[in-house]
């Protein structure tokens, strides 16, 4: 009819983006402890212990650490593992494809 306005269906997400979105977040969560623990031997081993400048005290060894869980964490999501996570428990959740987010399909 001329004039009329009609609806189009608008696609609802099988899950709720919140739900999605937490586990987007745990997921990338998960993949920095792993970071974390692929990153300990450099706190542990270090590769200049005994830095004049802070002469290789407990302090030293803590601000290892921070910058380790820094790095860890800005590298969270940027190596894959989360979103294979997200993918993974999206197709046993039976709410996803094998295909990641404007990655084409799966090989």
């Amino acid at each position: 009819m001329p004039g009329s306005v009609t609806s189009a269906a608008v696609p609802v997400p099988a899950v709720p983006i919140d739900q999605d979105l937490a586990l987007r977040k745990a997921a990338k969560q998960l993949e920095s402890v792993f970071l974390r623990e692929l990153l300990k031997p450099l706190e542990e081993n270090g590769l200049d212990d005994g830095d004049p400048l802070i002469g290789g005290s407990e302090e030293e060894k803590e601000w290892k650490r921070l910058q380790l869980d820094a790095l860890a964490d800005k590298a969270a999501g940027g190596i894959g593992i989360a979103e294979m996570l997200v993918r993974e428990l999206s197709l046993k959740q039976g709410r996803g494809t094998a295909a990641g987010p404007d990655r084409g399909a799966a090989p």
